[in-house]
């Protein structure tokens, strides 16, 4: 489950001079949202035990759909609230706190929103029920249940429910101080980018005015952008919590479409227009399916019906609509740019083309196949931004590799992005027996030990390393908000079955699950370090991260890094830097594509161990090479880790492989990694995002321009309205 993010009519504020970065889009798009045994498989148990650390010292933040405040997870041994400050954008200001309200506050049609709590309010809040007997109604609701969910998973200390004593149910970081952001659209279960960054702002703010570290967590996205930092929302995010500043960072869902075709890419020399055929089902005309098409320089859109029937191409800057057997077809060319990538064609930025298909009014859409035809110079990707309700979802059609899905704002390289692993197969039910989930939810994969079947895999739109790393995402058992019980009207947790024993607990699945899971990771991290970085913090999680499955790669488009291991990451940190010499240096190399077009970037990645295993964080020169290019130095991330960017080159005719080398310090490491080479007008097909679906073939309930909560099995979902952001809702809840 994770949560994407959209547009609304309200501007973020400024925050220690960040200024107005949160000059978000009114009408951009919406992004959606994505215990017990996962804590010990990432070894949270056995690191609290060794150091003491809780997350105590610590503020973690989410933005989310809320949180259950009466839940036993979050209230301390004497029943105060564990939440330090709430801000709920979906109520009216209360002018409790009137420069908070003010200052991060959203206006919509000239109410201004942000009711904000200080804990004392919601203790008394609190005590007032305890008193009369009577719930009251000014106390803040989560009837989606997402946030309450991934708050537990982060933070919650488990005591809604105990066996023999023990809160088998309990977070990673359980001591954490909480600061929650109702970041939805209300009634709705989309956030707009300008809550999202009013949100984080708000948290940063209140973490420093306790003097205390923070982690924000994002649960959500969505596919619509241009998949390389560059949105809107991404480069406010990258300005509020830069990487190098000491003990803040964020971390953010990769997405939930691990297994469907919704992303497809192609490069061209601009003759002839590239094809990309997508599958539409039949569907009514409120029922609408957008693609983005990102491109460099100047390129023209048109579309192939499934009669046969072509639309006029849409020129760079032109807006068009065209009917055709009851579809209809829309072409925005170019409604967003960005200068992210130089060297995305003459122009020097990278723009985007919006497709939306509908039909007729009192009409059904034909069923059949779709055809973008594309005419542009360079690389050319299309991704399925909202694949509207109709079963089977919307899907590009043919063979080809798997990549480069991850949703935004995890696209960004200023952010954590988090992938999910499977731990689990079954687990308590309410009634008392034991529920095998993959039975129920006709999911056909049967290990743990994996990368979970829906986790978006990378890289980004450029090459560059997403997700950085997995962490356990399928049937995670944590907190259930007691108005998102299965059966409510707005519940991501649709099935009672995956209720837990005490009925205060649900099972779920999804990448907001997995993120969580890093953000009381980095917390217990930041407890034991304050000085510790976003930066630093990734990279030490990165190096001791460890292999999923038979993989031993150093990265891959799945599992990034690996699955976190939060005990060993503290024993490296505990352990301090250490170096050696050359001659006892083992060298990992990796590149962030298994193939690649002319002309296309990526990330060479590299570590640095001694011969017994140990990371050396000593200083090295390393270099990497692509063919006979001039080397380029790596930059040094911490950890014995080293990353260099690099572009291929014109393919020569007699190679159909690139190859890369490193050196350090001089001298050659091993044998080279080779990249096989892919055609020109070689159309490839990836998977991957935040949409939520029940097994392989369920629908999408990604909006368009929405960000999406990420939770990867849910059925019951609510359709987002542009502009906003969705909760990640394939939560299996």
């Amino acid at each position: 489950m994770a949560c994407f993010v959209a547009g609304s009519h309200g501007r973020a504020q400024t925050l220690d001079g960040v200024e107005d970065a949160l000059r978000i889009d009114p009408d951009g798009p919406l992004r959606h949202m994505l215990l017990d045994e996962s804590t010990v498989r990432i070894g949270a148990v056995r690191a609290r035990t060794e150091t003491g650390a809780t997350g105590r010292s610590v503020v973690i933040a989410l933005m989310d759909t809320g949180i259950d405040l009466r839940h036993g997870d979050f209230r301390e041994t004497d029943g105060r609230t564990r939440v330090a400050w709430m801000l709920d954008l979906t109520q009216p200001a209360r002018g409790a706190h009137v420069d908070l309200e003010s200052r991060f506050g959203i206006e919509r049609d000239g109410v201004q929103y942000g009711a904000v709590y200080a804990a004392a309010d919601v203790d008394a809040l609190l005590t007032s029920e305890t008193t009369t007997g009577v719930r009251n109604a000014n106390l803040p609701v989560d009837p989606v249940g997402h946030g309450t969910y991934v708050a537990s998973i982060a933070a919650g200390n488990g005591r809604a429910f105990a066996v023999d004593g023990r809160f088998p149910y309990t977070g990673v970081a359980p001591e954490a101080a909480l600061v929650v952001v109702r970041a939805s659209v209300p009634g709705t279960t989309m956030f707009s980018d300008a809550a999202i960054v009013a949100g984080v702002a708000f948290a940063l703010d209140r973490a420093r005015a306790m003097g205390m570290p923070v982690v924000v967590n994002v649960s959500a996205g969505s596919h619509h952008g241009a998949h390389d930092g560059s949105s809107a929302l991404e480069l406010a995010l990258a300005s509020l919590v830069p990487g190098d500043r000491p003990g803040e960072a964020i971390v953010v869902a990769a997405g939930n479409d691990g297994s469907v075709p919704i992303h497809a890419r192609a490069t061209s020399d601009g003759s002839t227009p590239v094809e990309f055929p997508v599958a539409l089902a039949p569907a009514v005309a409120e029922d609408r399916v957008t693609i983005n098409i990102v491109y460099g320089g100047v390129a023209s859109v048109a579309v192939r019906f499934p009669s046969g029937v072509v639309s006029p191409s849409v020129q760079w800057r032109e807006r068009r609509g065209f009917t055709f057997d009851d579809a209809t077809v829309g072409i925005a060319n170019a409604v967003g740019t960005s200068d992210a990538d130089p060297a995305a064609g003459a122009s020097g930025q990278t723009r985007i083309a919006e497709v939306v298909f509908g039909s007729n009014v009192g009409t059904v859409r034909p069923v059949g196949t779709y055809t973008l035809l594309v005419r542009a110079r360079g690389s050319i990707d299309a991704y399925i931004a909202d694949s509207g309700r109709a079963t089977p979802r919307a899907q590009f059609t043919g063979d080809g590799e798997i990549g480069s899905a991850v949703v935004v704002p995890a696209t960004s390289s200023h952010v954590i992005a988090v992938g999910a692993s499977v731990t689990r197969l079954d687990g308590p039910s309410e009634s008392g027996s034991r529920t095998h989930y993959p039975s129920e939810l006709r999911w056909a994969d049967e290990s743990t030990d994996v990368v979970a079947w829906f986790s978006s895999p990378g890289p980004d739109r450029l090459g560059r390393p997403r997700p950085d790393f997995v962490a356990p995402g399928a049937f995670v058992i944590a907190a259930l908000s007691a108005e998102a019980r299965p059966g409510s009207a707005m519940t991501v947790f649709p099935r009672s079955q995956f209720v837990a024993p005490g009925g205060r607990h649900v099972a779920s699945s999804g990448t907001s699950a997995a993120a969580p899971h890093v953000t009381g990771a980095i917390a217990l991290l930041f407890a034991l370090d304050p000085s510790l970085t976003q930066n630093t913090a990734r990279a030490l999680l990165a190096s001791t991260a460890r292999p999923v499955g038979r993989s031993r790669d150093l990265w891959s488009q799945r599992a990034g890094y690996g699955e976190i291991a939060i005990d060993v990451a503290v024993a490296e940190l505990r352990h301090g830097p250490r170096g050696v010499a050359l001659d006892r240096v083992a060298t990992q190399l990796a590149a962030t594509v298994p193939s690649a077009f002319a002309d296309q970037g990526f990330t060479a990645l590299v570590r640095l161990r001694d011969l017994r295993g140990d990371l050396d964080d000593a200083p090295h020169d390393v270099r990497v090479s692509l063919d006979d290019a001039e080397p380029a130095r790596a930059a040094a991330l911490g950890h014995g880790l080293y990353r260099a960017d690099l572009r291929t080159a014109a393919m020569r005719s007699s190679s159909a492989i690139w190859r890369v080398r490193a050196r350090v310090d001089g001298e050659p490491t091993g044998s080279p990694l080779e990249i096989p080479w892919r055609g020109r007008n070689d159309a490839r097909f990836g998977s991957g995002g935040c949409s939520v679906a029940t097994r392989r073939d369920a629908p999408s309930r990604a909006a368009s321009g929405a960000v999406e909560l990420l939770l990867a099995f849910c059925l019951a979902a609510s359709r987002r309205t542009r502009p906003a952001n969705r909760v990640d809702e394939s939560a299996i809840g």
